[in-house]
């Protein structure tokens, strides 16, 4: 047999678009399970939301009366800024280390960056150590590339 289309395949009486069942009459016995949860059947311990009472044919909405169950926490978001900008400003400061005086700003910059981006990741404060570090070794070399700027520059050579 060759790669023909494959059979539908139909229930006995069932038309090619079925029309779904109409939804079932309210407290019903037949209800699913969805709307078993107290928040939809209007149980105690739950009332409308005030000033909104709903559509026509639908419930009100509904909000728990008293405070949540248990308290929520969610995690403080890292403060990764010093480490990123160590490594930036230390990019930035050994590209131009070959003119001494930004080369020095930015290299100091980045190394004092870098330790306060470190000290945030030890305290679990940050994320990022190792661009802290990586900014950190940029700067010491922004700043040994101006050293040697300010070296060739004294010795006339």
């Amino acid at each position: 047999m060759g790669q023909g289309r494959r059979p539908r395949h139909r229930h006995a009486g069932q038309a090619r678009h079925a029309v779904p069942p109409p939804p079932p009459a309210p407290n019903s016995a037949n209800r699913p399970h969805y709307l078993t949860h107290p928040a939809y059947g209007g149980l105690p311990g739950y009332r409308p939301y005030p000033g909104h009472p709903g559509p026509p044919g639908h419930p009100a909405h509904l909000t728990p009366r008293g405070p949540l169950a248990h308290p929520v926490w969610v995690p403080a978001r890292p403060r990764n800024g010093f480490g990123t900008a160590a490594l930036v400003v230390g990019i930035v400061g050994a590209l131009l280390g070959v003119s001494v005086v930004p080369g020095i700003v930015l290299g100091a910059m980045a190394i004092v960056f870098g330790a306060v981006g470190r000290a945030r990741q030890r305290r679990g404060e940050a994320t990022n150590g190792g661009t802290a570090v990586a900014g950190i070794v940029l700067g010491g070399l922004a700043l040994l590339i101006s050293g040697l700027m300010i070296t060739f520059i004294a010795t006339g050579r």
